[in-house]
């Protein structure tokens, strides 16, 4: 795992590199897949092995806003390779979030008014400040668009037709993980030497012999070292080798299809707004992006239009 929350604070600006504090790091649980199936056939020992690196060095751009880690990866990773992504202080199980989604519209239902979306939505269902303004949720106006001031509003928000509702609604669809993950790309081969390798298990990690007893690895650094390469000797592809690559050539990339499951997708659709030429002129107006999508996407900064308007249906990510 490692943890870039703070590389826009603590990552340099001026285009080198740093290496972070220590908190940046992840965990791989294994250092290599023919070291453990090789001793595993060898029925000497059953190591536990886990490899922590952190973060090598990263560096932030104020301009585009992006955040690029420099990283070791010292073990292969047999496919598929999965990406997660875990948020903190995220109250994902509140009853008031939870509900906060409309499913005629994640089916394309067309809704030709906000008032026919039948889920509440929280405070991000009614698009026009007007509308808004007669409904009330926790004591504060019906859409968080419409609390500054009129001349402080998008203005997307102040063209919008008094039956407009943001699509998707919701606060599920507005808190949407936004951040992009680019590929994988290539710096250089590593290469592990026998104590690199060695090095690379807690001396503290015990050892489960075939008869069952369980003893600590000896303490004393050469003994282990001894120890460790008596078994990697008996491999048949060395662990101490270098792991080829192309630098700033090859790519790991990351397919964003076959996310989830099928009966999944099945409950996500184009929106029949984008049906007819009547209705895509509509879309400007009558449609508008969740504010936070509106600030993360240049795309939709302005809105949506009938080229632009997202098809939920092919967006696995959304799912």
């Amino acid at each position: 795992m490692f943890d870039y929350t703070r590389c826009k604070v603590d990552a340099p600006t001026n285009g080198t590199y740093q290496s972070p504090s220590g908190a940046s790091s992840y965990t791989l649980s294994q250092l290599h897949s023919d070291l453990t199936s090789a001793i595993l056939k060898l029925g000497a020992l059953d190591i536990t092995v886990q490899q922590k690196s952190k973060i090598l060095s990263w560096s932030y751009n104020t301009t585009t806003k992006i955040c690029s880690m420099r990283l070791s990866i010292q073990s292969t990773l047999p496919k598929p390779v999965n990406m997660y992504i875990r948020l903190t202080n995220f109250r994902q199980n509140d009853r008031i979030y939870t509900s906060s989604f409309s499913t005629q519209q994640l089916r394309g239902d067309f809704l030709s008014s906000v008032k026919d979306i039948e889920s509440d939505c929280s405070l991000l269902k009614f698009a026009n400040c007007d509308t808004a303004s007669a409904f009330k949720f926790s004591n504060q106006q019906y859409s968080m668009d419409c609390w500054p001031p009129t001349e402080s509003r998008d203005r997307v928000i102040q063209n919008a037709e008094p039956e407009a509702q943001y699509y998707p609604c919701g606060l599920i669809a507005n808190s949407m993980f936004s951040d992009d993950l680019s590929e994988l790309r290539c710096l250089g081969s590593l290469t592990l030497s026998d104590f690199e390798v060695a090095q690379l298990v807690d001396l503290d990690t015990l050892v489960s012999l075939n008869h069952g007893v369980m003893i600590p690895w000896p303490q004393n650094g050469p003994n282990y070292v001894n120890l460790f390469k008596s078994v990697v000797n008996n491999l048949t592809k060395p662990v101490a080798s270098t792991k080829e690559c192309s630098p700033y050539v090859d790519l790991y990339a990351f397919d964003e299809t076959d996310l989830v499951w099928s009966t999944k997708k099945s409950k996500y659709g184009m929106t029949a707004w984008n049906s007819t030429d009547e209705r895509r002129a509509q879309i400007p107006k009558m449609l508008i992006p969740p504010p936070v999508w509106r600030r993360t996407w240049p795309l939709w900064k302005d809105g949506y239009n009938s080229s632009n308007i997202p098809d939920l249906s092919k967006w696995e990510r959304f799912h």
